[in-house]
């Protein structure tokens, strides 16, 4: 007997949907919402490579709100999402939910609609000197031979309990500090689920912008502390 292969956990950030557990919100959801979100599960039980690129580097359950809408509002072969569509979303969905599912859409649709305006500047931004930000090469090696600690500093994020937070499509500014205060190298940045960002160096420290909501981590790979985690709304 041939056994299905198990999927990894796809990583889970209710901060993206105002705090708001939307597994269950929707499944006790009136109108058309709970439909739609059903709907959207079925076709993630299967591939999300059908529908817009940036949607399988968002984290749950905003991957599965992007999903559900692009099958209600979306008639594109591709699946994109346009602003058009989630301005559709939000005048069908937001009406019709209140309490904690409304909290759960407003949210997931401000995050989304960052997103689809992030990646709709793409274009210009490179034709302004940004690049598409690739890990070192030599990361893994700078690892293993990690002493001392960091000192982080993200310009342009602001600390929410603990941790940094920044809007989609905001520049941030990142720059590190050894133990004594001197400037190293820039900090490398991390994501789960290997969402795309730009970047670009500038005398003031390497510059930063974020295009897919979630959870950045920014070390420097020498060091073998002082890592930032930030959140992108």
């Amino acid at each position: 007997m041939v056994q299905a292969q198990s999927r990894t956990p796809h990583p889970m950030m209710r901060e993206l949907t105002g705090g708001v557990d939307l597994f269950a919100a929707a499944k006790s959801a009136t109108g058309g919402f709970g439909q739609m979100w059903a709907n959207a599960e079925y076709w993630l039980s299967f591939e999300v490579a059908n529908f817009e690129p940036l949607l399988a580097k968002c984290p749950s359950p905003l991957r599965e709100l992007g999903v559900a809408i692009a099958l209600r509002f979306s008639d594109r072969v591709g699946g994109e999402l346009t602003l058009a569509e989630l301005e559709a979303a939000e005048k069908s969905l937001l009406p019709e939910s209140d309490g904690p599912l409304r909290q759960a859409l407003a949210g997931g649709l401000l995050a989304l609609r960052r997103a689809v305006e992030a990646r709709d500047r793409v274009p210009s931004l490179e034709a302004e000197g940004w690049k598409a930000y690739v890990p070192t090469s030599g990361l893994s090696m700078h690892a293993l031979r990690a002493m001392g600690k960091a000192q982080i500093e993200v310009a342009g994020a602001v600390e929410k309990g603990g941790r940094l937070e920044s809007e989609v499509g905001q520049v941030i500014t990142a720059t590190a500090l050894d133990e004594r205060g001197r400037t190293i190298a820039p900090p490398e940045v991390e994501n789960r689920l290997g969402a795309p960002l730009l970047f670009q160096d500038q005398p003031e420290g390497r510059r930063y912008l974020l295009l897919v909501p979630g959870e950045y981590l920014f070390r420097v790979p020498s060091k073998a502390s002082g890592e930032r985690k930030l959140t992108a709304v």
